[in-house]
Formats: C-alpha cells, sequence, structure tokens
C-alpha cells in the first residue's frame, strides 16, 4: 500500500482520528476533544500531530508529539495508532519517524508514551525501537472509595486497598544518556 504522511487537518481528518485511536485504545476520546487539544496551545507548548492516508485518500494512521508547559525541558510525550487492517505495512514507524523528528528538533532528550498492556504488537513496535517499560497506567476495576473513572499512574509495584488491573503500559525512551550526554545505539529504521 503507497501511503503518504502529512499534517493533521482538524476540520477533515479528527473523526476518522477518532476511530483509529477508538480501535487502538479502550480509553475514548471524541472529536471535541481533540479539537480542544488543538485550541489550547500555550505560549511554550509543543505539538506536531500527522496523519498517513492510504493510495485511496483514506486515513490509516495517526502520530502526535507534544511537549506540555507542565514537563520537564527535553521530555517529549509521543504517540502513534495505525487501524488495524493497514498495521505491519511500515506505517507506523514512518509515522513514529516523523514525530521523532520533530521532538529531536525541538531538543527532546526522552520520549514518554504508552500502550496497552494487551497490545503484543504495540509492545513489540515500542521494544524495537528502543523503549523501556519502567511502569504502568493502572485502571481501577471499578469505583472503589469515590475514585470514579480514571486512570492511577505508578511505577512497578502496588497500592494497598485497590483492585487494580494493568490498563497500559508506561514507555520512555532516552534519546540522550543523562550521564554521558551520548545517544544510545538504535535499530536500523527505528
Amino acid at each position: 500500500m503507497a501511503i503518504s504522511v502529512r499534517p493533521a487537518n482538524p476540520a477533515a481528518d479528527l473523526s476518522r482520528i477518532v476511530q483509529i485511536v477508538g480501535v487502538c485504545d479502550p480509553a475514548p476520546v471524541t472529536v471535541a476533544q481533540l479539537q480542544r487539544m488543538d485550541q489550547h496551545l500555550r505560549h511554550g507548548q509543543l505539538r506536531a500531530s500527522h496523519v498517513a492516508d492510504s493510495d485511496d485518500g483514506q486515513v490509516v494512521g495517526y502520530t502526535t508529539v507534544h511537549h506540555g508547559l507542565w514537563m520537564v525541558p527535553g521530555r517529549f510525550y509521543l504517540w502513534v495508532a495505525v487501524d488495524p487492517p493497514a498495521q505491519g505495512q511500515g506505517i507506523g514507524a514512518r509515522l513514529y519517524d516523523h514525530s521523532l523528528a520533530f521532538a529531536l528538533a525541538h531538543g527532546a532528550r526522552v520520549i514518554d508514551s504508552e500502550v496497552r498492556a494487551q497490545d503484543d504488537v504495540s509492545l513489540h513496535f515500542a521494544a524495537h525501537r528502543g523503549f523501556s517499560f519502567p511502569g504502568y497506567v493502572l485502571e481501577p476495576e471499578a469505583d472503589q472509595r469515590g475514585i470514579g473513572p480514571g486512570a492511577i499512574e505508578v511505577t512497578l509495584g502496588s497500592i494497598a486497598g485497590f483492585q487494580l488491573r494493568p490498563g497500559r503500559h508506561r514507555l520512555t525512551k532516552h534519546l540522550i544518556r543523562p550521564s554521558t550526554g551520548v545517544m544510545p545505539p538504535t535499530a536500523p529504521g527505528s
């Protein structure tokens, strides 16, 4: 399948992006939420979103990368989603490369992401690109103690008194080793 990668067009792409994200990540997202993210960029906040179009013009993949004001300098969040029927054709790699290039151009030293705990394809994709798995984002099985829906982010360990299930792996990739300032080796094409 021939694909092209281009900047996401909120007016034209958001409904398809929501469909792809809904298949790839069980946390629901709406068109309105994505529109608010686009409208609320603040001075000092960096974000780029791209889509992959198939040769027939259908959006088959999405990536976003950002550095929020609350984040440590040099730390970025990067996420890639590819429609399952289009996976395994290099689309995710091309999207990842676009987002990584944006992050590097803006001083990225560390990339964070998340992958569903049960998504072996995405876990392999991330591991192949040098991500480590320092923890989980845990999701409450039920509303206990009035917590309500949402996620609790923890490093490997446990929280007493809560029935939690691993929802997503938290991923980290160090682009520059903190101790030496040298970029670690990566696999070809990663």
